[in-house]
């Protein structure tokens, strides 16, 4: 289903080092970059570390040419256990929009009915921030702007845009 993540790991016999996606992103504190972010100590203050976004989702992106642009991304926190069927569990689903200001690049490719995250990176530019995705499966690529902030929104996928 939807919220699913097969799991491979097997903890009889193996070691949990392997599993980094799993165990150490729960020490991740917020990167310094991002540390003055309105809604960056909110959003690890709820997830309980920095998320990595891997395997999350993005649902919605608004572009605009002026004024404010948003992209969405549904996020859950995946736990260590796992279920009868060997599917990790998830403890809290919610989602994270990025309203975007002043986009000065953008090179996006593969926007589809489902958009998986393998990497987020957002990092400091001279001229503002970078977000650069990897993808799973659809929407990959680069957003450069001069700034943004972050919104949480905890629970269920709204089913309307919550920005704008």
């Amino acid at each position: 289903g939807r919220w699913e993540r097969p799991c491979v790991f097997h903890p009889e016999r193996d070691d949990k080092v392997n599993w980094p996606f799993v165990t150490s992103a729960k020490h991740m504190a917020v990167p310094n970059d991002l540390i003055d972010i309105r809604g960056a100590i909110e959003l690890h203050d709820w997830f309980g570390y920095w998320p990595d976004f891997h395997d999350d989702e993005v649902v919605q992106l608004h572009l605009n040419r002026t004024g404010t642009s948003s992209m969405l991304a549904q996020i859950t926190r995946w736990t260590d256990e796992v279920d009868e069927r060997g599917y990790y569990k998830f403890d809290k689903r919610g989602c994270v929009e990025f309203l975007l200001e002043g986009v000065t690049e953008l090179s996006l490719e593969g926007f589809s009915h489902q958009n998986v995250i393998f990497s987020l990176d957002i990092t400091k530019t001279e001229s503002g921030y970078r977000f650069d995705m990897d993808t799973s499966y659809g929407l990959a690529g680069t957003i450069g702007v001069e700034r943004f902030s972050i919104r949480l929104v905890p629970g269920e996928l709204p089913d309307k845009p919550l920005a704008i």
